[in-house]
């Protein structure tokens, strides 16, 4: 059996867009400039840029009922299993506000930022959309955002707000964890590790008695950008950091031990190296890796209907850094300074951030934390019990994949970054060093 996780799977499509509807075409244009601005960081590879389907912010125009069709872009609506309920789930609103209906709007996650880029650059796009933390920082400096007023507060306002406008409700916050095969540790005669050298132990104690793979996470540039997000966790875990007081700290002692632990477990032989994140998180749901770090999702989409491998077969903890902090991904929702429908879209989201907004969003996003972690519904709760371990980690995450204060610049900065963790991987330069190499050419990056 192979299984593909809820991202990679919503990589598939005809075209790599989903379509919903009807779709209309933009014609790219290298190098168009956002309100005079353009936008820093990843290029907008406008030529390549995959069409999003049915966008309403181009001219259209609603009905004389006083009725108003909301085209709405999320990268999620394709995720097996997942995609449905959540989209299911806003369609609750429909109800609440019969004048206003949904159009799903389908990208590929590969695809999506660039596409919205591309979109609103044009003066066109989704009239709500999902919006990365990435993008968020991006389509903010380029005034592409909607301010909202009268949205109900949250945990991440500070997040949601830029030069003291709030641009952004937060949508779903994504956790790590840290989770075992129970039946391979057991074969390998140890019990579950609750520290990185307890981990280092089990996974060649693993792969010794069963030769299998003992544990797994991402560890090539290949995957680069995805890399860079799941090891955020490391550093902030081992008590470090990438920046503090407005400085970078890339070569902080504390992120040179959170590499140094991470070239153990590469060394050990017990790693599946040279998978990609695809394969090893499907040799996992096959039976044939000890154990991983990973998301909720990636937990979730591993078990959602694996005869082969359930919750009852799997151990669940908190990551097991020296410290209890972690990083986790905020996605936002917005809306679209060009939408013809900004009030209607402003509305939408204010229920979303209500109490009943926020009960039905936390069935549809499960197994990721709505923006007030309501939490799920006792039936779902209870078929994954281990979703209570995700909770509990996402209570001491304090950071995200994105470098605080130089949030713009951190594309640039993650790739100097990670290629030079690389070097310790593959090359076996010293940990110390190669980060005091990043950190110069990190500081040479402008914000």
């Amino acid at each position: 059996m192979t299984r593909r996780t809820t991202e990679e799977r919503g990589e598939r499509g005809a075209g790599g867009v989903r379509k919903a509807r009807e779709t209309r075409g933009i014609k790219g244009t290298k190098g168009i400039a956002m309100h005079g601005k353009r936008f820093k960081g990843a290029a907008l590879l406008l030529a390549a840029a995959v069409v999003l389907a049915g966008c309403g912010a181009d001219g259209e125009t609603d009905g004389g009922d006083g009725k108003v069709e909301l085209s709405f872009a999320n990268w999620q609506w394709l995720e097996p299993g997942r995609g449905e309920r959540l989209w299911k789930s806003m369609l609750e609103y429909e109800k609440v506000n019969p004048k206003v209906t949904f159009k799903k709007v389908s990208a590929t996650r590969a695809e999506y930022e660039k596409t919205i880029q591309t979109q609103m650059g044009a003066g066109t796009g989704p009239d709500v959309l999902i919006v990365p933390p990435g993008l968020l920082y991006q389509l903010a400096a380029a005034d592409l955002l909607v301010p909202l007023e009268g949205v109900a507060e949250d945990p991440h306002l500070a997040q949601e707000t830029h030069k003291g406008k709030r641009l952004a409700y937060t949508w779903e916050v994504v956790n790590f964890g840290f989770f075992w095969n129970k039946k391979l540790l057991g074969q390998a005669g140890v019990k579950p590790p609750t520290d990185m050298a307890g981990v280092l132990a089990a996974a060649r104690a693993v792969t010794a008695k069963t030769g299998k793979p003992g544990f797994a996470v991402r560890s090539s540039t290949s995957e680069l950008n995805p890399w860079w997000a799941d090891f955020a966790s490391w550093p902030y875990g081992f008590g470090g950091g990438w920046s503090k007081d407005g400085k970078l700290t890339i070569n902080d002692p504390k992120n040179v031990e959170a590499v140094t632990a991470l070239k153990k477990l590469y060394d050990s032989g017990s790693m599946p190296i040279g998978d990609d994140a695809s394969t090893f998180r499907s040799r996992f749901a096959n039976g044939e890796i000890g154990m991983m770090f990973d998301n909720a999702s990636v937990l979730f989409t591993i078990l959602e209907g694996n005869k082969q491998l359930t919750s009852e077969d799997v151990g669940v903890a908190t990551l097991p850094f020296p410290t209890g902090n972690s990083s986790q991904i905020t996605n936002f929702v917005g809306v679209n300074k060009h939408s013809k429908h900004q009030a209607a879209a402003t509305d939408f989201i204010k229920w979303l951030g209500s109490q009943e907004g926020q009960r039905v969003s936390a069935e549809g996003l499960f197994p990721t934390l709505n923006a007030t972690a309501t939490p799920p519904p006792d039936d779902i709760a209870a078929k994954y019990p281990w979703i209570k371990v995700y909770r509990e980690q996402a209570k001491t995450a304090q950071g995200s994949p994105f470098i605080p204060g130089f949030e713009l610049s951190t594309p640039q900065i993650s790739t100097v970054v990670m290629k030079a963790i690389e070097t310790v991987l593959v090359n076996n330069q010293d940990p110390a060093a190669a980060l005091d190499q990043a950190q110069k050419a990190a500081e040479a990056v402008k914000q």
